[in-house]
């Protein structure tokens, strides 16, 4: 196994690798945002952090891009760009927080795809069978219904036929680097854009069904931010993806392509089936549930989930392991801690719910300070370094002790990214008003969070 890719991934694959990445499993939840808060204000959000985030990946662009023209044998990942440019003793904690966000990220879309082929197969073979373990003593049990998220009872320690079908589908593909994954989540993309639009003309096709109009504003915007703000993060995997794309690739064209998608996505999802849902949709019924409760599309259903889902657990266990091996850890401690470590705990938890709250409060404040705020300082301080001179930059990378190891650049040498096109001043004025208003919104959503 090479420790990175090869410079090969081009602009379909980067795209849909990026689209596949952001429009995830959380999809299903936007249609309730709209239900609750009517039209005008969702939008108007959306909007806004279709922007920000766009711009957050492509900032992280230029700051890779800048610092890779002064050193060229270094691999600059998100870990090595963040030790050089905001400090050692910052880049310890950034480090720690770029873990455990994308741990547990892994892990809730891993307990997700174990229970929904645990439940495929229940549906499809009548059964579904594990080895668990409650305390020490193993035991052999088949289910043949379900009553909660699982087919099976709690227990400390679970491998069903879900578990080894996620693993056998997963575990390969985590091992790999990411050129090597292109394939399957052009696959993914694909199956994503069929379940959606199978999933929307269900609603049109049943007579049963009538569409309703959406009103402009309503007064519940409970859900808004807690949904959408962290349904548009996705900006920690794009340095891995600037690192591996083949050369002549345009960052600005496929990072705005493939969010655009997105975009349309949640606004297509959500309209829709808030005209056909608005009275049904809830924080307790999103859009999987309704179409259930309809029989609707029913193998978009199922599959769409799992889909979304488990292919970005190879994408993300690739780029914290890209990351670590970049930050100076050895391949073998790279792949206990980015693919065995969420396997171990996922194996805990695929029956209860006790990990959900941490993976729900890690997402809240780790994945908005890694995907927008991170970008943002970073961007800032590397326009800054970017304005002196060259030999001055250099010996400043040579006096920083930072753990990059080399990487697979040689001879290709990354095009400069440009996320702005206005003087370094405006830019930097830009930039801070972005944060500020990104942060406003970030700090509602954890103030929410706490009162509700």
């Amino acid at each position: 196994m090479e420790q990175y890719g090869a410079p090969s991934i081009g602009f379909w694959g980067g795209m849909l690798m990026l689209f596949n990445n952001a429009c995830g499993a959380g999809l299903p939840s936007v249609p309730i945002v709209f239900a609750l808060g009517g039209l005008v204000i969702p939008f108007a959000v959306m909007m806004f952090l279709y922007i920000a985030s766009s711009l957050s990946a492509t900032m992280l662009c230029e700051a890779v891009t800048v610092l890779q023209k002064f050193d060229c044998s270094k691999r600059w990942e998100l870990t090595t760009c963040s030790e050089f440019l905001l400090g050692r003793r910052q880049h310890q904690a950034v480090q720690f927080i770029i873990f455990l966000s994308i741990t547990f990220t892994n892990i809730a879309a891993l307990v997700l795809s174990c229970q929904v082929l645990d439940t495929f197969f229940l549906i499809y073979t009548g059964q579904t069978c594990a080895l668990s373990f409650h305390g020490v003593h193993p035991r052999f049990e088949c289910a043949d219904h379900q009553t909660h998220d699982s087919p099976f009872e709690n227990s400390s320690f679970l491998i069903s036929y879900g578990t080894l079908a996620c693993a056998v589908m997963a575990i390969p593909l985590s091992l790999v680097n990411l050129d090597d994954n292109i394939i399957v989540q052009i696959i993914s993309s694909v199956w994503v854009f069929v379940a959606i639009g199978a999933m929307m003309w269900s609603c049109f096709a049943d007579p049963a069904l009538e569409w309703e109009q959406i009103p402009a504003i309503l007064p519940d915007q409970s859900q808004l931010l807690g949904t959408l703000f962290f349904n548009f993060g996705f900006a920690v995997t794009v340095p891995s993806w600037l690192n591996d794309k083949a050369p002549g690739v345009s960052v600005n064209r496929t990072v705005w392509f493939a969010n655009t998608c997105c975009l349309l996505c949640y606004v297509v999802a959500g309209l829709v089936a808030t005209g056909f849902f608005l009275d049904e949709l809830s924080p307790a019924a999103d859009l999987m549930a309704v179409l259930t409760k309809h029989h609707l599309a029913p193998m978009s259903v199922v599959t769409f989930p799992l889909v979304a889902a488990l292919s970005g657990v190879p994408i993300f266990s690739v780029v914290l392991r890209y990351n670590m091996q970049a930050a100076g850890y050895g391949p073998s401690i790279s792949i206990f801690l980015a693919i065995v470590t969420p396997w171990l705990v996922t194996m805990t938890q695929e029956t209860g719910s006790g990990l959900q709250i941490v993976i729900n409060w890690s997402s809240l404040l780790f994945s908005g300070f890694i995907n927008f705020f991170l970008p943002y300082w970073m961007y800032v301080k590397v326009l800054q370094l970017d304005s002196l001179p060259a030999d001055q930059v250099r010996g400043l990378i040579e006096k920083r002790s930072y753990g990059g190891k080399p990487g697979a650049v040689g001879p290709h040498e990354l095009e400069r990214v440009y996320a702005l096109p206005f003087t370094m001043k405006t830019n930097v004025a830009l930039t801070i008003g972005l944060a500020a208003v990104t942060l406003g919104m970030w700090l509602a959503t954890v103030i929410n969070a706490i009162v509700g």
